[in-house]
């Protein structure tokens, strides 16, 4: 008899083939001949599902049918030296041999692959990306090896496995599905995001610029083909890693434009240490939803929409605040000194100022004309935008009973010039009183209401260059309404004498006397 050659074409059920021994060892791999050396190659031959059948558009993947269901009714056993995936199965049964198989794969779907998402990374097994077999059928092929044929191809097939086990290939798919499931949910949350800008930041030595990163979009459809490539071809089982297809986007703004803002363009600090611990946390949370606005060139920014909604689960408290023409309590009450700094920072920084509102009365923090209200209600805002050439960075800080605003840019104005806004009343208008009797006990006295004076004030912008005044220009025109201070008087007793003076005083609005009549009779 002829010698045989390291390579041997044997048939097996009709299909050829090739074993041929593994570098270093006696063991051979067996696979459709003709294929090439691939797990998708050597089922591609054979007539079975390769990665790139599993995606064809428009179809449904066909429901696998397992191992054992394939191997159902085949009788005897594997022959000595077959082994499938390096898996020993000779003496097995073809369901002895399915079955260890399955358990295989379920080990093999446990492996972790490391999916590289760009600026994330995500752990998942083989079976989280929908791993199966292609080659579901190669149990048959084990079974036919030195058992079909003629006498002389089974007396050939069984010499060569006498010289050393012949490995049959296990070639993986993807189940389409449940890959894209996978890319589509978990992966796409962990990669999808918006470019992130460059920003500002305060710290104990200054303003920092912080670098803003890449936005990502995960290429679900070019992903899946990658993933069925990897494990189709070029996984060869354990722990892994892949990185999948993803565009990104640069954010709009360079972190080179920051760096220009250093200066202090203006400022301005009110005092609220007086306040009450309601409008004190008001102040406080408004203010924080304000600091570290970045304002590029012709950005605009509108107070009202920062900081609302006045709500408790916004932060905000019960206090006084004013609504037509009284005083009530409110939520968010006390915010308006916080739209006022800010204000007189950005008047002294000379950015646009597009609108802003005076309150209905006076307030007591600054001057008449200098004040921003805003009203959630009515739509009263504080708006602005940078007209300068470079970013501008908003500070606001409210700590130990001051507020304090600061608008940050990059200095253009020459150094000798200075900038100052006065107010200038026009009139006012003196509060009254108004009284009015209740049924509450002789010598009680409420005041319900405090007295607010009228005015009409206008504010101008003064430059001056040198120590010159260059100009002087209106700002805006303010008018405030007086309010009357009001008190409730108790006039219920059993001094009719008394009583009849104090609703007379009562009906004078004038307290003073009605303060001189309950002394006077022991109860002032």
């Amino acid at each position: 008899m002829l010698l045989l050659s390291l390579w041997v074409i044997i048939l097996a059920v009709g299909i050829p083939i090739v074993m041929h021994l593994a570098a270093g060892q006696k063991e051979r791999v067996a696979s459709p001949a003709g294929s090439s050396s691939s797990p998708g190659a050597d089922m591609a031959q054979s007539g079975g599902p390769t990665a790139g059948h599993a995606s064809a558009a428009g179809q449904a993947p066909e429901e696998q049918e397992s191992m054992v269901e394939s191997v159902a009714g085949l009788n005897g056993t594997i022959h000595t030296g077959v082994r499938i995936g390096g898996m020993d199965v000779s003496g097995m049964t073809a369901v002895e041999a399915a079955e260890a198989l399955e358990r295989k794969l379920l080990e093999t779907k446990g492996y972790l692959i490391s999916l590289n998402l760009g600026h994330a990374t995500l752990p998942v097994t083989a079976g989280d990306l929908g791993l199966e077999w292609s080659n579901s059928d190669v149990v048959k092929q084990a079974m036919a090896l030195g058992q079909s044929g003629n006498v002389v191809q089974r007396y050939k097939t069984r010499k060569q496995l006498g010289q050393g086990p012949v490995n049959l290939r296990l070639s993986y798919d993807v189940e389409e599905e449940k890959a894209r499931a996978l890319l589509e949910g978990r992966c796409a949350s962990a990669c999808n995001r918006d470019p992130i800008e460059p920003t500002l930041k305060m710290t104990d030595s200054g303003l920092t610029a912080v670098e803003g990163a890449l936005g990502y979009t995960l290429n679900v459809e070019e992903s899946l083909d990658k993933v069925r490539n990897y494990l189709g071809d070029t996984w060869l089982g354990g722990a892994g890693s892949l990185e999948l297809v993803y565009a990104t986007k640069e954010p709009s703004h360079k972190l080179e434009e920051l760096q220009a803002v250093k200066d202090v363009m203006g400022q301005a600090s009110t005092d609220y240490s007086s306040s009450s611990s309601a409008r004190r946390t008001n102040i406080a949370t408004a203010a924080e939803k304000i600091n570290g606005v970045v304002l590029y060139p012709g950005d605009s920014f509108s107070a009202l929409n920062a900081i609302t909604p006045f709500t408790e689960e916004n932060g905000y408290e019960l206090a006084n605040s004013y609504a037509n023409g009284e005083v009530v309590e409110s939520f968010g009450g006390g915010i308006c000194q916080v739209s006022t700094t800010l204000y007189l920072a950005v008047l002294r920084a000379e950015l646009e100022v597009t609108q802003r509102y005076n309150h209905s009365m006076l307030v007591t923090y600054v001057k008449p004309s200098m004040d921003a209200a805003i009203a959630e209600n009515s739509g009263k805002d504080f708006i602005f935008s940078n007209n300068t050439d470079h970013p501008v960075y908003i500070h606001l800080a409210a700590w130990n009973g001051t507020l304090k605003a600061a608008v940050y840019g990059a200095e253009y104005r020459d150094g000798d010039r200075k900038v100052e806004y006065v107010s200038e009343t026009l009139s006012t208008e003196e509060a009254g009183t108004r009284l009015k009797a209740t049924d509450d006990p002789l010598g009680t006295i409420n005041r319900t209401q405090s007295a607010h004076e009228g005015c009409s004030a206008e504010l101008y912008k003064v430059v001056t260059e040198g120590g010159k005044e260059v100009s002087r220009e209106k700002v805006n025109a303010s008018t405030y309404a007086k309010t009357d201070a009001e008190y409730e008087i108790g006039t219920s007793g059993d001094n009719a004498d008394v009583i009849a003076q104090v609703k007379a005083a009562i009906a004078q609005n004038d307290i003073q006397e009605v303060r001189r009549v309950l002394k006077a009779n022991g109860l002032g």
